[in-house]
């Protein structure tokens, strides 16, 4: 009787663990293939990524020798890929669009848009948006893509100055 209830015992943890696990190695399976595509898209150019960061199904990464940028963003209908060599950057600003919701006692201010915009030398192309979040497109609540944003704005200044 007394095995019993360990066998019983031991069944539910594995019920409550296995999902667990599932989910993280899921997570890290996605993680790797952004990696890979970030990874392939700055081979295609000849260039090698030496910083990255990984965000739900989307990836910044820079080649520092190159001074090139490239972004992946995946969307419900394909996906973005991008690539910006910043020796044609004139400058480059975080948009941070909110919005203000009053209600009765107080309100509330939501994050709309989480972008790097890219203003590039004169002639040489029209401006370019990174969106980090955007609530048209993103149906996840926000993480931490305020503070990848903030840290890649000044990645990439520091990078132009």
């Amino acid at each position: 009787m007394f095995s019993g209830t360990i066998i019983t015992g031991l069944i539910i943890v594995l019920v409550c663990i296995i999902p667990i696990i599932l989910m993280f190695l899921n997570s890290r399976i996605k993680k790797r293939k952004i990696i890979t595509l970030l990874n392939s898209l700055a081979k295609q150019e000849n260039k090698e990524i030496s910083q990255f960061d990984v965000w739900k199904s989307n990836a910044i990464g820079i080649d520092q020798n190159h001074s090139h940028i490239f972004a992946i963003r995946k969307m419900s209908d394909g996906l973005l890929q991008y690539s910006i060599n910043l020796n044609e950057v004139k400058s480059c600003k975080l948009i941070n669009r909110n919005k203000t919701t009053s209600f009765e006692g107080g309100s509330t201010t939501m994050i709309e848009q989480l972008s790097l915009q890219f203003f590039f030398k004169e002639g040489i192309k029209p401006e370019q948006v990174i969106d980090f979040y955007h609530i048209g497109f993103d149906t996840y609540a926000l993480a931490d893509e305020l503070q990848l944003t903030q840290k890649w704005e000044k990645l990439i200044v520091g990078k132009l100055n």
